[in-house]
């Protein structure tokens, strides 16, 4: 499925759900502490049952007026305060998703799905 809006022109531009996915997680992993994401075990399964597109940890799903709301999945290095990591990643995504595809983001949810702890 893909997103797509007038230009302006008369013309379509659509823009994948891959293409946002990849963007949201670019803007996510650009935060100091955010190491990796995660997809749950059993969100694949549900995702594909309720239609709801996920990739890389990112799940993108459209509101009836258009706008999108994206759930991240992530691994955190140990040592990050969790509550400003998760303001900084959803600010973030919401302003890159803004900036790169002219998208009107709902929400962001972030979910911590593991910590990296440093090796001793």
């Amino acid at each position: 499925m893909n997103l797509s809006e007038e230009n302006g022109k008369g013309e379509r531009v659509a823009v994948s759900r891959d293409v946002l996915a990849g963007l949201a997680w670019q803007a996510a992993s650009e935060v100091e502490g955010v190491v990796g994401s995660q997809q749950p075990a059993m969100e694949s399964i549900t995702s594909r049952v309720k239609r709801e597109f996920m990739q890389r940890g990112v799940r993108i799903s459209e509101e009836k007026d258009g706008s999108l709301v994206i759930d991240l999945h992530l691994r955190v290095r140990y040592g990050s305060r969790l509550p400003d990591l998760s303001q900084a990643v959803k600010k973030k995504v919401r302003d890159f998703l803004g900036a790169m595809a002219d998208t009107q983001v709902l929400r962001v949810e972030v979910t911590i799905e593991d910590i990296e702890f440093p090796e001793t």
